[in-house]
């Protein structure tokens, strides 16, 4: 009965954590990346969120103007916390892409002051797709496949370690070595490719590691269990550390 539960466990973690990641920003609940890095506590986003949401969905289809106005005006009341944004992004190429879409956003508040209505309306698309540029860029990378693989690891910690049910870890082994088995054939996301060979020798120590979790479990080995297990989470939060 408790390798049921176990495994039925496993199964219903990763099934939530599969809808979740399958859905693009604008799809996950709440709609744009803007509202979903309000959610993760992103004030700036909320704030900045409640003024663009209008102007996009309503002033701009409608062609109104001066909605369109009022809100350049909000925006630029938020110019300093615009400016003091500095997430902290772990990877070069996504901090360059931050970086641009804040200061081209930053451009068309600054334009939008002296913009006649023709130029507003024209330039509405692109800062709207800066502003969720900048948003998507200050979230945590999302890669579905290491997520997933890592939610079993620390279910084997977390509870089933802490609780010292070896039993639960050796019913758990089955979906690890699946979500192993997702990530060594993975596509990297596109901003882990510029460094693709070191995050692939990093996601290979990982499957070097499920693979010694499974020979401590078939050997029946408690002791070494435990501490494989502990360095599988080392080794995610290492991977998490340079590159999440």
């Amino acid at each position: 009965m408790k390798r049921l539960a176990a495994l039925l466990l496993v199964l219903v973690l990763g099934f939530a954590w599969g809808i979740a990641m399958a859905a693009t920003p604008e799809e996950t609940a709440g709609g744009c990346p803007a509202d979903k890095a309000g959610r993760q506590g992103k004030s700036i986003f909320k704030e900045l969120h409640e003024v663009m949401a209008p102007a996009w969905h309503e002033a701009y289809p409608e062609k109104n103007v001066g909605a369109i106005k009022e809100a350049i005006v909000k925006f630029e009341a938020m110019i300093p916390k615009i400016k003091d944004m500095k997430p902290a992004i772990k990877l070069t190429a996504r901090q360059e892409k931050f970086i641009a879409a804040q200061s081209k956003f930053l451009d068309y508040i600054a334009q939008g002051k002296t913009a006649n209505d023709s130029v507003l309306l024209n330039n509405m698309p692109d800062m709207h797709t800066n502003f969720e540029m900048m948003a998507h860029y200050s979230m945590p990378l999302e890669f579905k496949e290491y997520e997933s693989f890592k939610t079993v690891v620390y279910l084997m910690i977390d509870t089933h370690l802490k609780n010292g049910d070896f039993d639960a870890i050796g019913t758990s082994l089955e979906a690890l070595q699946m979500k192993d088995a997702m990530l060594q054939k993975a596509e990297l996301p596109e901003d882990l490719k510029p460094v693709e060979a070191d995050a692939k020798a990093q996601i290979a120590l990982l499957g070097g590691g499920a693979k010694e979790l499974s020979a401590a479990c078939a050997a029946k080995d408690n002791k070494k269990i435990e501490e494989t297990l502990k360095k599988l989470k080392d080794a995610c939060d290492a991977f998490e550390g340079k590159y999440i």
